[in-house]
């Protein structure tokens, strides 16, 4: 016991007491860090059912996290790809994994660049159709939420794909040359011999891309459109740093963040039984 003390004096001091702060804030009117807490009770999460933004943020947060969860399967795929070694495979790896560790600022410059007047999606859009007017992809109610998407997702298709490569080196090449003998064609090798194969590191996949999405697309809807045009791109998470660190509403942020909380925590069971992760920790 004396030797695990200082770990679980470390993570209560760094992870329980600002998860408790959390809770405690949100039942509060705090508007400034100088200024001081008045003590609401349940006044802001009787405000969150009647905030049009709110409901606006939840409903753009779950297409965000089903867009990103949805890259998944291509990736996998990739993966598996991958997996078979065609000639050049290594490269392919090094160029698919390479967008996952780029900074976000770095993603959201390229970004720019493609969703800019006369940037390279305009250009894309005009080869294929001459007569198509230009589009302002940012600014436009209709096309910000996805804008927001594709850069959430652009680097983590070859991200993932790369991971889950290295977890299908772990099955057994005879299982497939005994389906393939069997008359298996590959894409049933792909979905009933290795999918099954790394079904629990797909699950983990799945929930570290779903806690990923949902917090941090924040960033990226922060450097590309600020929630708008309107509230059309705005998410969950951007929503707390809006009321946070713009609006200086620190015990409303709390309160969403309290919701941000129970959504992670109910994904994580509901995927953990969903795909036996539970039985192979």
């Amino acid at each position: 016991m004396a030797l695990v003390a200082p770990a679980v004096l470390l993570y209560g001091f760094l992870i329980l007491q600002p998860a408790v702060d959390m809770f405690r804030i949100s039942t509060t009117d705090w508007h400034s860090l100088l200024a001081p807490m008045k003590f609401v009770g349940g006044a802001n999460y009787v405000r969150l059912l009647s905030d049009a933004k709110f409901w606006a943020a939840v409903g753009n947060s779950l297409v965000v996290v089903t867009a990103g969860l949805c890259a998944l399967v291509p990736a996998f795929m990739l993966g598996y790809y991958l997996s078979r070694r065609p000639p050049g495979h290594l490269l392919f790896r090094l160029i698919f994994f390479s967008p996952g560790i780029m900074p976000a600022t770095a993603v959201v410059m390229i970004f720019l660049g493609v969703y800019m007047p006369n940037g390279l999606l305009d250009v894309l859009v005009h080869a294929l159709n001459p007569t198509a007017q230009q589009t302002l992809w940012l600014a436009d109610p209709s096309n910000a939420l996805p804008a927001v998407i594709g850069s959430q997702v652009w680097g983590s298709i070859g991200f993932w794909s790369v991971l889950f490569f290295a977890a299908l080196a772990g099955v057994s090449r005879e299982l497939y040359e005994a389906a393939r003998i069997d008359g298996a064609n590959e894409w049933q090798v792909m979905w009933r011999i290795a999918f099954p194969s790394i079904k629990p590191f797909f699950g983990l996949a799945v929930l570290l891309a779903f806690l990923n999405l949902l917090i941090g697309s924040a960033q990226n809807v922060l450097f590309l459109t600020q929630g708008g045009p309107g509230t059309s791109s705005l998410t969950l998470s951007y929503y707390v740093y809006d009321q946070a660190f713009v609006d200086q509403n620190l015990g409303y942020s709390q309160t969403l963040s309290v919701v941000l909380f129970v959504i992670g925590l109910a994904a994580i069971l509901t995927i953990r039984r969903a795909f036996g992760i539970a039985r192979h920790a």
